[in-house]
């Protein structure tokens, strides 16, 4: 039997990587739902609009569900959840390496995007006050 104070420590652990995911799903669902709004930011950046929302999605339900996998392998101390579990964060993570690699390449195409997003923003912001 596993310690209380490990077993509590990946358990919050877990909890907020299913918070990432929750994240992630809503970040797409906005995307999707507010396609027109989005659409001018993404096509700066040089993304597809009809793709983007969806891998979010997609990413967000299976974060989630590597989070769930988690937390019932650490409650029922179930040792091929937590051995299937840490293999895909493994592979989440190196994922996340790449596409740091991947920004930081297209640091300038993001710096513009970034750009444009916060200008828009505050010239809907200036309309509405004056």
């Amino acid at each position: 039997m596993s310690s209380p104070c490990m077993k509590g420590s990946l358990l919050a652990m877990n909890l907020i990587v299913l918070i990432f995911g929750v994240a992630l799903l809503g970040l797409g669902i906005f995307i999707e739902v507010e396609r027109n709004h989005v659409a001018p930011y993404l096509a700066v950046a040089g993304v597809s609009r009809l793709a983007f929302g969806g891998v979010l999605i997609a990413d967000g339900v299976f974060v989630i569900a590597i989070g769930i996998i988690g937390c019932v392998g650490i409650m029922q101390e179930k040792r091929g959840c937590l051995v299937f579990q840490a293999t895909f964060l493994t592979i989440i993570f190196l994922i996340l390496i790449v596409a740091s690699g991947v920004l930081y390449g297209y640091r300038h195409k993001v710096s513009q995007f970034l750009t444009l997003w916060f200008l828009c923003e505050a010239q809907t912001k200036l309309a509405l006050v004056c």
